[in-house]
């Protein structure tokens, strides 16, 4: 899909721009890009060894482990359907304990790995269940405790305080966060009495 999505996007804006007759300038631009972009990212390379360097070593020391424990009693309560000695609910907190820590290349197999493993639980095959839903919440508005990506960004472009973002980011995550489940529960709640009202 979104193949298809930068496919259509790039085929409309050359079409306009051969309408347009601002044709070379286009293409001139998405060399010039393709040039900047390698740029960027061999000068974020260093920065992005730094971040991951140091949530590596809190890795090896066990931070992990501890955060996944704490974690473990609050995620019971939301995911109440899925059983806590379960592969699925593992794969979950670990899943979440690494975007945490914003080890998104570790968390990434491991999101994948706990859906799969909740689409086996799911009896209904056809439609997403609410452990399904709540996860995908829960992965997509994760709170970074050290957004490295951003802070790498900021630190190339010369930001005077490139970490002056963190806690505005905590903030928002977290009611991001906050309102995304409130929002799956409340969906859950109206579900269920609507299936209780027809039986």
């Amino acid at each position: 899909m979104l193949n298809k999505i930068w496919l259509t996007m790039m085929a409309a804006s050359i079409l306009y721009s051969f309408f347009n007759g601002t044709y070379a300038e286009t293409v001139a631009a998405g060399i010039a890009s393709c040039s900047d972009t390698i740029q960027l990212l061999i000068t974020l390379l260093g920065i992005m060894c730094f971040f991951n360097g140091i949530l590596k070593i809190a890795d090896r020391a066990g931070i992990t482990k501890i955060i996944a424990r704490i974690l473990q009693p609050v995620l019971g309560r939301l995911f109440r359907d899925v059983p806590p000695d379960s592969e699925a609910f593992g794969a979950m907190t670990l899943n979440i304990t690494a975007n945490l820590l914003g080890m998104g290349n570790a968390a990434t197999p491991l999101g994948i790995s706990a859906m799969e493993k909740l689409k086996k639980q799911n009896h209904n095959r056809n439609t997403a269940s609410h452990a399904m839903c709540l996860f995908v919440i829960l992965n997509t508005s994760s709170i970074q405790l050290i957004p490295s990506t951003i802070l790498s960004l900021r630190m190339n472009y010369g930001s005077g305080n490139p970490f002056f973002i963190v806690f505005p980011m905590w903030i928002s995550s977290l009611t991001g966060l906050l309102v995304g489940i409130l929002a799956a529960k409340f969906f859950r709640a109206r579900e269920e009495r609507i299936l209780t009202c027809r039986q």
